[in-house]
Parts: structure tokens; C-alpha cells; sequence
């Protein structure tokens, strides 16, 4: 019960960080649509999406991590290390893909990233 309490808190929070990493998002596209154009709009919403992608495999590490806790705390806490790598490695390939592939503008990118981040540590605190 006291599980299911926290679950609850923790995805109604996580949709409150990831809704006001949505919006940084955009708001940083907007200012990129005006310095470099539909291009630069459209990366800077890239890299805010890199850092949506990172909040929702925190979010499942840790409700995974939650649920196997019951069970097994030391299985719990090798869940979260993964999820830890899994996430870092997550967004070197977004990066690349976003920077390389889809040749994108990678100070938007890099931006969009970054205040979507900022936007999740404020969100994170309380």
C-alpha cells in the first residue's frame, strides 16, 4: 500500500516535470524559429525531447525499481545503476543521432537539451 502511495506521487510528479520540460521545449524553439529558422526551431525541440526521453526511463527505472524492492532491495538497487547507464548511453546515441543523422543545429540541440534538464532539476527539488 504504502508503495502504491508512492508510485502515485511519483507519476503525478513526473508529469509535471516532463509537461514543464515540454513547454521549456517550446519555448526555446520559439526563440531558435527567430535566430535561425524553422531548422533551428526544430532542433532546439530535439534536444528538448532527448531530456523527455531521459525523465520517462528515469520514471521506469525507478517504478521498476520500486516494485522489485518488495522482493529484493539489492536487486532494486542494481535496477537503478542500470537504468543510470541505460539512460546515459540513451542520450549519447540521441545526440549522435540528432547531430549526425539528422544533421541538425547542434548549438539548438545542445540548448534545448540543457534548459529542458534545468527544467527538470527545478522540478525535481519540489
Amino acid at each position: 500500500m504504502v508503495v502504491d502511495v508512492a508510485a502515485q506521487r511519483l507519476a503525478a510528479g513526473s508529469r509535471k516535470v516532463i509537461t514543464t520540460q515540454l513547454l521549456i521545449a517550446i519555448i526555446v524553439a520559439g526563440g531558435f524559429f527567430f535566430i535561425e529558422g524553422y531548422h533551428g526551431s526544430v532542433s532546439a525541440v530535439a534536444g528538448g525531447i532527448i531530456s523527455i526521453v531521459t525523465t520517462l526511463i528515469l520514471w521506469g527505472g525507478m517504478n521498476w525499481s520500486s516494485s522489485v524492492s518488495r522482493h529484493n532491495p539489492n536487486v532494486s538497487q542494481v535496477i537503478l545503476y542500470v537504468s543510470a547507464a541505460f539512460r546515459f548511453v540513451m542520450v549519447l546515441v540521441m545526440f549522435v543521432i540528432c547531430l549526425k543523422v539528422f544533421e541538425l543545429a547542434p548549438l539548438a540541440v545542445v540548448v534545448g537539451f540543457s534548459l529542458a534538464q534545468l527544467a527538470y532539476l527545478v522540478n525535481a527539488r519540489g
